[in-house]
């Protein structure tokens, strides 16, 4: 387990100049990739269309945060990762969307948010009832919590991707061999 701990926060760290370029370039990708799909997820959400005031939790480059400000411009967002770099990255794009660097189970801003999005997070967490007490503590009284996750069984993509078909080859190739490359929730 340890061991797995060890490889996950290596595989996430953005302390060096190119993997914190890599990590924006990945972040990029990934929004771009799902965003479409996701657009339509949340319009169809009454928590998505009554929130005003929306905290994007482990926001990394801020990206995802300035496509959802595209759309609905009238919302207002907020942004908490542990990356000093892509917070950086994103404070310097997108100077209108507030992000802080913080742990999310211990981030103590001076507002609460009507909705919560952590989307690609949880996998790489490994306290979830922290998790949950963190955002019951940060919502509002109606808030809610959104957490989008990949279920790389039942992925697919058209068009074709190689690189992320193999990306994802070898991820359940080592899943497979090592039981999870991240710590079991």
């Amino acid at each position: 387990m340890q061991l797995a701990v060890e490889a996950n926060r290596r595989f996430l760290s953005t302390a060096a100049p190119r993997a914190a370029a890599d990590w924006d370039s990945l972040l990029a990708y990934q929004v771009d990739l799902a965003f479409p799909q996701e657009l339509k997820f949340l319009v169809s959400l009454k928590a998505w269309r009554n929130a005003t005031c929306v905290l994007d939790a482990g926001c990394g480059n801020g990206y995802y945060m300035s496509r959802l400000h595209e759309f609905f411009p009238e919302k207002r967002y907020f942004g908490v990762d542990i990356s000093e770099e892509l917070v950086a990255i994103s404070a310097r794009r997108h100077p209108d969307i507030a992000v802080t660097l913080a742990d999310f189970t211990q981030y103590a801003p001076d507002r609460r948010f009507d909705l919560i999005v952590m989307r690609f997070l949880v996998q790489h967490l490994k306290d979830f009832g922290a998790i949950l007490q963190a955002a019951d503590r940060l919502l509002t009284p109606t808030g809610r919590l959104l957490i989008i996750e990949s279920d790389l069984a039942a992925s697919g993509h058209h068009p074709d991707l190689p690189e992320l078909t193999e990306m994802l080859r070898t991820f359940a190739q080592v899943s497979g061999e090592q039981g999870a490359i991240k710590p079991r929730l």
